[in-house]
């Protein structure tokens, strides 16, 4: 029998958080897909903060998620890491799960699982790695070296897991008894695989800072590469100590290199829906470029991410096409840093729209964005009502600074472009350096003043926010070089910004972060291995797990834990010399540290570094992160080919577009795209009424993806539509008619029909309901009366005589107010001829469980009552109007539902009988 490797992908962060997020989905896929058959994937969210004393306390057992596994229970435990103070939540990990701290008690035994951990923010991972005041590591007479072993994981992945996690799983599963020689395996892998960085291969020396003001810190001197691995490795599984460096060469250093996919076009598409903002609908991510151009100083992911990567637009368009057939999801969300940034984003926009499919982006570079006014006004129609510019700093000056490469006059023109889409909202990300003077916030008061000035012009409502964000050194960026930001400075400078806009109209000011969670972060940041003892004791002595912010207490605590441990941090604090040893000096993301600190001493003289010319554009800054020499792409001329394209734009209606084109039917079977909606179901047979009541009662999320599927109205109202409780799945699966690809007018979409709080039904009472069909009239209309009334309670009850039946064959009670209190059935009717009940009925539990069984006639979303508004009242019959839906037939000469709309019905009934 082959061997099975099972993986766990563990998020540092409650689900809740990371909904919008598709990175464990992305990995659990590169795992299967190394190794079809052999690979089972889970994953592990971090628990919710009142959850978190259950797991601490031994309480409660941590269990995978889907398989309900113990972590031990895994070969490898991946951990995804997203932003810094998520750090704080692996030794919570490690301690619920009964997985040793240290690398060196993990590596030896193999009943624990491998730890490794990837994500964006392994640049700074160094915190990670060490622990050099704790006993594990050695002592000289003058220094500390700290050679890895007391990591709180076993390696790091570096770069793109395409890259290298699928092919590191395919490697293990080629060796039998691996989990015998883990610390072997890791090395030989290491030497063979991109982007594997293994904590002890790399030896960190500390030595007193002395040099300068703060004598008695630990700094970091020098890092090693092991000279001898076999001695190396016998030294680990021997549990002996390192005396000294005398076994490592220092001429022989190479930091690891992190793992790149040259050829994006060649990756296989992500095919899940993921979760919107708003929590009532999905898209699918479909990736349009990777790495970025920019050369903004600040930015992690810009410098570690590079080279910049267009995929061709024929890839786009499959890679798209396969994710809404796979996953049922026809709205395309344009992955990118920066989605303008493709060359030929007009044409991948106009062929998603014309398969379709409806296109939208997030973040967006402002003077591109100026450059193509016709493209947002388009996409903000199709739903990106409410898009991201990142402006960064808050003048030309400070933008400089951050190397954002955007003039004052772009800025102007962007807003003047960005209006004539008439958004809902506009985003506005400002970073706050600390730095700014009198000049920066009157050249921002001013820009301010013209959004505002141009918003009332065109009379619109467009509301703007603000987000102000504090400058991070991050590592691996120009600014790693720079000192740390002054916290009084940006905190000051912060509070003034919103205090100028406090009384502007429809503008909000809001600060992303808190100010002992931004310097806890950058500390983090900017720190290495001397972090690590102290991370752990303030995570498991002092029960901090980082949710969405940090006490102040915290801070200080942390900050004394170092302290304690003879390290000053204020000595990372200092501006650095190319000449000085960093924590993140062992890997290298691309870009080398002299372009890096070449882009620190402009940002320094306030100038800014040109963007990547890999279209021709710029002269080529040769920061290395590539080894192109030729363009990928050809210049656009974007004011041209935005021109084009709004002759285009004028002739797409998104409300008759559809958003999901694939055949989809209610149980599993060989369809990827039925299965995917039955798991979404949570297993159970796609039902309307059913997902009614799981959308309107037990969460949205349980919902995610179905709102997208457009359903014939016809084929709903002609077949055997059924709510019967007690029936099998098989029966449910049975009960709901196919679901189509058609641009016909009767379409309906599902998020519609969740909405529609009202049912016009054929029905069946349960046998809790007293009521006998087969009674005489003045029986049945007694009982009728009844029923309505103790639904109806306190409410004014009558016959309703509906004069468009002649033959007096109807018998009618209903809550004379109509729908203005949402009763739960304002209508009940007896039809004499074929002894048969209907009923308009809410959607809620309370009703549903009287009902036996129904067949939808209509579905109904009732408007607010209006006493002010005669026209929201039927002048017939005085009964709230329903919704006017642009897809369904007229109600011949006007009229409500009610009136005309149930006498449309009974009259087309009767000629049939006829």
């Amino acid at each position: 029998m082959l061997q099975q490797l099972k993986i766990l992908i563990v998020r540092l962060s409650p689900e809740k958080y990371v909904n919008l997020s598709f990175t464990h989905k992305l990995l659990a896929e590169i795992a299967r897909n190394s190794v079809p058959g052999r690979i089972l994937t889970d994953y592990f969210f971090f628990p919710d903060y009142n959850e978190l004393s259950k797991f601490t306390s031994k309480k409660k057992i941590p269990l995978s998620a889907d398989y309900q596994m113990r972590p031990c229970d895994f070969d490898i435990v991946a951990i995804s890491n997203s932003f810094t103070l998520e750090f704080f939540n692996i030794p919570h990990f490690l301690r619920m799960s009964s997985i040793p701290l240290n690398l060196k008690d993990r590596i030896s035994n193999p009943e624990i699982p491998l730890v490794i951990c990837g994500g964006v923010n392994t640049p700074a991972a160094a915190p990670l790695t060490g622990g050099c005041i704790s006993k594990g590591n050695s002592y000289t007479e003058n220094a500390v070296l700290d050679d890895g072993r007391m990591a709180l994981v076993d390696a790091v992945f570096l770069g793109e897991a395409e890259a290298n996690f699928g092919q590191f799983l395919k490697k293990i599963l080629e060796i039998s008894d691996w989990r015998n020689s883990k610390e072997r395996l890791l090395l030989n892998f290491s030497n063979s695989i991109a982007g594997i960085y293994l904590p002890n291969k790399f030896i960190h020396k500390y030595t007193p800072a002395g040099s300068k003001k703060h004598t008695g810190a630990l700094r970091l001197e020098k890092i090693f590469n092991a000279y001898n691995e076999e001695k190396l490795r016998t030294s680990l599984e021997c549990g002996s100590e390192l005396t000294d460096a005398s076994n490592f060469d220092e001429e022989a250093f190479t930091a690891v290199k992190n793992a790149v996919i040259d050829n994006i076009d060649e990756l296989a598409p992500f095919c899940e829906s993921v979760a919107e903002e708003s929590g009532a609908i999905g898209s699918v991510p479909v990736e349009i470029t990777r790495g970025c151009p920019s050369m903004c100083a600040f930015c992690k992911e810009g410098y570690t991410q590079k080279p910049y990567r267009e995929k061709s637009l024929a890839a786009i368009l499959k890679n798209a096409e396969t994710a809404r057939d796979c996953s049922g999801v026809g709205i395309v969300n344009l992955y990118s840093y920066n989605f303008n940034d493709h060359s030929r984003i007009h044409e991948i926009v106009k062929k998603l729209t014309c398969s379709g499919m409806v296109p939208r982006v997030k973040s967006q570079r402002i003077d591109r964005a100026a450059m193509m006014p016709e493209l947002l006004s388009f996409l903000s129609r199709a739903g990106s009502g409410s898009p991201t510019f990142a402006v960064e700093g808050i003048s030309e000056r400070m933008r400089s600074y951050l190397s954002k490469n955007i003039e004052k006059k772009v800025l102007y023109d962007f807003v003047t472009s960005a209006l004539k889409s008439r958004p809902r909202q506009i985003k506005l990300f400002f970073i706050i350096t600390g730095l700014e003077i009198d000049a920066d916030f009157n050249e921002l008061n001013d820009f301010i003043s013209f959004m505002t000035a141009k918003r009332r012009a065109n009379m619109l409502s467009t509301n703007f926010v603000i987000s102000l964000m504090p400058l991070v050194n991050s590592a691996k960026t120009p600014l790693q070089f720079a000192p740390m930001p002054d916290s009084d400075k940006i905190f000051r400078n912060a509070k003034k910004i919103s205090g100028m806009f406090a009384g502007v109209e429809r503008l909000t000011v809001r600060l992303s972060i808190e100010r002992a969670a931004y310097e806890l972060t950058q500390i983090l940041e900017c720190g290495g291995r001397e972090l690590t003892s102290a991370l752990c004791e303030i995570a498991l002595n002092y029960n901090f797990a980082y949710y969405e912010n940090v006490p102040d207490d915290i801070l200080k605590k942390f900050k004394q834990a170092l302290l304690n441990d003879g390290i000053d941090i204020s000595e990372n604090f200092f501006e650095k010399d190319f000449s000085d040893v960093l924590p993140s000096d062992d890997r290298n993301y691309g870009v080398s540290r002299e372009f890096l600190y070449k882009s620190w001493l402009s940002s320094k003289q306030f100038k800014d570094v040109s963007r990547c010319p890999r279209n021709g554009e710029f002269a080529c800054q040769n920061c290395g992160a590539c080894g192109f020499k030729n363009k990928i792409y050809k210049n656009t001329d974007l004011k041209k080919a935005d021109k084009e394209f709004a002759e285009f734009a004028l002739d797409v209606d998104f409300n008759k577009s559809i958003k999901a084109v694939c055949d989809i039917y209610s149980s599993p079977g060989d369809s990827n795209a039925a299965k995917s909606i039955y798991e979404l179901g949570g297993g159970h047979a796609f039902n309307i009424i059913e997902d009614a009541q799981t959308k309107l009662f037990s969460g949205r999320t349980k919902f995610l993806g179905k709102n997208f599927y457009y359903v014939s109205y016809y084929d709903l109202a002609n077949a055997s539509k059924k709510i019967n409780k007690n029936c099998k799945d098989k029966e449910l699966a049975n009960s709901i008619g196919k679901i189509f690809y058609c641009d016909d007018n009767s379409l309906k979409n599902l998020d519609f029909l969740t909405n529609c709080n009202y049912l016009f039904s054929k029905i069946a009472f349960t046998k809790n309901i007293k009521i006998n069909v087969n009674a005489g009239l003045k029986e049945i209309e007694k009982q009728l009366e009844q029923i309505i009334a103790g639904l109806n309670f306190k409410a004014k009850i009558g016959r309703l005589a509906l004069p468009f039946f002649k033959n007096n064959n109807i018998i009618c009670y209903a809550n004379l107010d109509g729908l203005k209190k949402h009763v739960n059935m304002p209508i009940l009717l007896f039809e004499s001829t074929s002894r048969t009940l209907y009923s308009v009925l809410k959607i809620c539990p309370e009703t549903l469980d009287m009902i036996e069984t129904a067949e939808i006639i209509e579905y109904i979303k009732a408007f607010e009552y209006n006493v002010k508004n005669p026209r929201s009242v039927c002048p017939e019959c005085g009964r709230v109007y329903y919704t006017p839906l642009p897809e369904l037939p007229a109600v011949e000469n006007g009229g409500c539902f009610i009136c005309k709309g149930v006498s449309d019905y009974f009259r087309k009934n009767a000629a049939e009988r006829k």
